[in-house]
């Protein structure tokens, strides 16, 4: 990857290299439709995983909190 890329990238603000990702991230999907494939496994885990959320959402922890608690060890 050129160095000058990533260099431009980190002086953009935050929001506009997530919104960067996202794009890039739009722009696999679009061109490689064939090579995702999500097995039945993976679907039954989001599912799984969903319903637990939906059950227990008053535990989770906004990414803020958590990325803090990560940060101190």
């Amino acid at each position: 990857m050129n160095d000058n890329i990533v260099d431009a990238i980190r002086k953009l603000p935050l929001i506009e290299r997530i919104h960067l990702v996202e794009a890039i991230w739009r722009t696999i999907a679009e061109d490689a439709p064939a090579q995702r494939h999500v097995d039945e496994a993976d679907v039954a885990e989001f599912e799984r995983r969903w319903e637990a959320h939906q059950v227990a959402s008053e535990d989770t922890v906004p990414w803020d909190e958590a990325r803090k608690k990560l940060k101190q060890g």
